[in-house]
């Protein structure tokens, strides 16, 4: 519901929407609550759109990071300013970022349970059978789960262990010398930083690497999964890897959800395109290495791009279906 919510705030819900929304809200006190106190942190944001378009574009992690807060944004320097006429779109997929990252507990698809902070050991999400719901980590790791899945910190681990009974989508930020664990009832998955899907649902623990490695056992037996390929822990803790294939197709459950932790921007521009069955053209190769961290969700093809070209400083063109992402110092030629 967190999707519809956004959109719904920003103007660009449809009818079959604003129906469910008003269903939704009318269903219990407790989802007019989580309403009302999504709408309320739009309203303390929103009006600050004017003055941030005057300013320099600061990055997403900013963005974020000020929102929570309700800080005001600082400013990038000055050789990654953005013309006026190409922030207010950017800007409106940004902030819908960031009063997601301010809602992410208790408004999203799924709920937490008590404690209510994702940095608290004990605290859970858990979604019924046709919810999804992303949470950030304390660690700024990104997890979206799935329908009919529980998620749960682990005690004394921070927020670099956690409990899946279910299937989600991990986008984990790195720490030198602090893996990331994924416990199941069937085995573990342990990570540096890296995005995959982990399926725990039925008589199999499934791990599905998009980006980095993963390493997957259980007992004694351990095997490391690299980017394209999907390994596998039977009920008998046999451990497997399938060769290369397409593993982006795994994740279309997910819905109009993204996330990146340092990705690099070929990778992203795949990634979107395949998001939005579009387009893009990254011109200069001198953009192919900057990376892109951050997670969108409720945006189209034009505003995520457009929020992806701020946060590493490029330029881009649409034509259509198609977007062209240059290097700033084409700006007047």
């Amino acid at each position: 519901m967190d999707e519809k919510i956004i959109r719904y705030l920003q103007g660009r819900a449809q009818g079959p929407d604003e129906r469910e929304l008003r269903d939704w809200r009318a269903a219990s006190p407790a989802n007019e609550a989580r309403f009302r106190e999504l709408e309320a942190v739009w309203e303390r944001t929103d009006p600050l759109l004017d003055d941030l378009r005057a300013v320099d574009a600061p990055t997403l992690e900013e963005l974020l990071a000020g929102a929570r807060a309700g800080e005001a944004m600082p400013s990038r320097p000055a050789a990654a300013r953005v013309p006026a006429r190409r922030r207010s779109r950017a800007w409106t997929a940004l902030w819908a970022a960031a009063v997601a990252g301010a809602c992410l507990l208790g408004f999203g698809a799924g709920r937490w349970s008590a404690p209510q902070q994702a940095g608290h050991a004990g605290a859970e999400l858990v979604t019924s059978v046709a919810e999804r719901a992303t949470v950030e980590l304390e660690d700024g790791s990104v997890v979206r789960l799935g329908p009919e899945s529980r998620l749960r910190l682990l005690a004394g681990s921070a927020s670099r262990e956690v409990w899946l009974d279910g299937r989600a989508f991990f986008a984990i930020a790195k720490q030198d010398g602090a893996p990331f664990r994924v416990r199941t009832r069937l085995g573990e998955a342990v990570v540096l930083g890296t995005r995959f899907e982990l399926d725990a649902r039925d008589r199999a623990l499934q791990v599905v690497v998009v980006e980095g490695s993963v390493a997957i056992g259980a007992s004694d037996a351990s095997v490391t999964v690299d980017a394209g390929k999907v390994g596998r822990v039977d009920e008998g803790g046999v451990v497997s890897v399938a060769g290369n294939e397409d593993v982006l197709r795994h994740l279309d459950w997910a819905g109009d959800f993204l996330a990146f932790q340092h990705t690099p921007l070929g990778q992203v521009a795949i990634e979107v395109a395949r998001r939005f069955d579009a387009h893009v053209v990254v011109a200069d190769s001198a953009l192919l290495d900057r990376t892109v961290s951050g997670w969108y969700v409720g945006t189209d093809f034009r505003q995520t791009m457009e929020a992806i070209c701020l946060v590493i400083g490029a330029r881009c063109a649409f034509d259509g279906e198609t977007a062209r992402v240059e290097l700033e110092s084409r700006e007047g030629s």
